[in-house]
């Protein structure tokens, strides 16, 4: 038997599952560690596996032949990443890569498609899930096209925190790094001041709206935090 099957999912997909369907997906497969910056899968590689995060963060970004890229799409517990597998495809369009170290449930690409071809509750399941996903990129394209940076920066905040609300506060840190690596492209990414400078327009928007003052903290050589009360606010 599986070890996974005495084990309660920690991803919110796979826990929606009922048992029977959970016990039945997880045959063929396994928990896998995310070493931070690990590449999951490359631009036309054959996707083996799907992964279901516990823990971590997984970003999407699709390359061009001149080497430029964008981020298409953040996952983290709320998903899952191989969803071409389902589609009928075989190969990524676009890099995966570990952007936040955690681990995941990864399973074999034919024991999902023989899974998802089966109908019932995870089919269901999977696609409202593309729909959400769907739904995600289309806002994230109105958004890097027509809003304004300090927009694009609390979108960014809300939903990294989302995807690691797991996580203790204290380590739901956002590096100066990893928001140039979000909000610009690599052909016009500012130094680190322009980021603390967008974080203090936005809390001084934040701050016109009614909002504490301590939203969002500042870790002084380290980066920022989103405050305890973004996450009561959600809950």
């Amino acid at each position: 038997m599986n070890s996974l099957s005495n084990q309660t999912p920690q991803n919110l997909l796979l826990a929606t599952l009922p048992t029977e369907e959970y016990q039945s997906l997880i045959q063929q497969s396994e928990d896998v560690d995310l070493p931070l910056h690990q590449v999951i899968y490359q631009p036309g590689e054959v996707m083996k596996y799907a992964y279901f995060p516990n823990q971590g963060m997984i970003s999407l970004v699709a390359m061009t032949k001149e080497d430029a890229s964008v981020e298409i799409g953040l996952i983290g517990k709320e998903g899952m990443v191989g969803l071409p597998i389902i589609l009928g495809g075989n190969s990524s369009i676009s890099l995966a890569v570990v952007q936040v170290a955690g681990s995941a449930i990864r399973i074999e690409a034919k024991q999902l498609k023989a899974e998802f071809d089966k109908g019932g509750y995870f089919q269901s399941l999977l696609l409202r899930y593309i729909q959400a996903r769907l739904t995600q990129v289309s806002q994230t394209s109105v958004c890097n096209r027509l809003h304004r940076m300090e927009e694009r920066l609390a979108r960014l905040l809300l939903i990294v925190h989302d995807c690691l609300h797991f996580l203790r506060d204290s380590q739901r840190i956002f590096s100066c790094n990893m928001i140039l690596e979000h909000l610009w492209s690599n052909e016009d990414t500012p130094g680190e001041e322009a980021v603390g400078a967008y974080i203090k327009s936005l809390r001084h928007k934040l701050k016109e709206k009614g909002a504490s003052s301590n939203l969002i903290e500042t870790l002084y050589g380290i980066g920022y935090r989103l405050g305890a009360a973004v996450g009561k606010s959600r809950e």
